[in-house]
């Protein structure tokens, strides 16, 4: 028959390993849920450059479209920078970015928006989306505990 301490000590144990687990969790679901903020940025980003590349140059409003396209792609940069630590797995991301970039460029030059560009701009984000999923440690280390890794 176990004593009144191995009891106490044992609960307590417990306790502390559950607090402990429970904190790593939560940990986890936090910087799932700060990609997961990236990622709805980025669809965002998405529907604006083909918002922008399917107006007419003369719109008024393109300018201020435009502007706001590079300042959401460079804070797309920057977030990402922060979250992707491995410099091959940043380098993926990095190549999509450019990317964007490229793509802010040819709104800008007044291309106008045809089903092959339509195309690459999604497979770009996509490409990004999931460079961005699988880059980073926490969102790994969930999908594993939840059953979903590769």
């Amino acid at each position: 028959m176990a004593g009144v301490a191995e009891v106490i000590f044992t609960a307590i144990v417990g306790a502390i390993g559950g607090l402990i687990g429970n904190a790593i969790n939560e940990r986890l679901k936090s910087d799932v849920g700060l990609v997961d903020i990236e990622l709805s940025r980025l669809e965002t980003f998405e529907d604006d450059l083909l918002d922008v590349l399917d107006s007419p140059p003369d719109e008024p409003d393109r300018r201020a479209l435009l502007r706001r396209l590079n300042v959401a792609r460079r804070r797309l940069g920057v977030n990402i920078k922060s979250k992707v630590l491995a410099s091959d797995s940043f380098a993926r991301c990095e190549r999509e970015l450019t990317r964007l970039t490229d793509f802010i460029e040819m709104a800008e030059d007044g291309k106008p928006l045809n089903d092959e560009l339509e195309v690459e701009i999604h497979s770009a984000t996509r490409r990004l989306a999931g460079a961005l999923r699988s880059a980073t440690r926490s969102a790994r280390a969930f999908a594993f505990f939840r059953g979903s890794a590769p």
